[in-house]
């Protein structure tokens, strides 16, 4: 299984210059440095188990992978990464 998330570009090409929109209870970003964008540092949380999200009834997602998508065009950024 996937987690799909989206990521939209606001104009900027800038690779670091990135708004994210999580589309899935679960999973939470974790801005650590407050600038509202994916930079270094920055890190996504997979909580199975959670009540009233998709991963409600899962135990663990250790045959999951995590997958970030460009929004319009539905390319991949970088590689779908094993959760373990």
């Amino acid at each position: 299984m996937l987690f799909p998330l989206t990521v939209r570009n606001e104009g900027n090409h800038d690779a670091l210059d990135i708004t994210v929109e999580v589309r899935l209870k679960g999973v939470i970003f974790v801005d650590n440095d407050f600038d509202g964008k994916l930079s270094p540092g920055d890190k996504f949380e997979v909580h199975p188990g959670e009540s009233g999200s998709e991963l409600e009834n899962t135990n663990s997602v250790d045959d999951y992978k995590f997958r970030l998508k460009f929004e319009p065009t539905g390319d991949t950024i970088g590689y779908d990464t094993p959760l373990s």
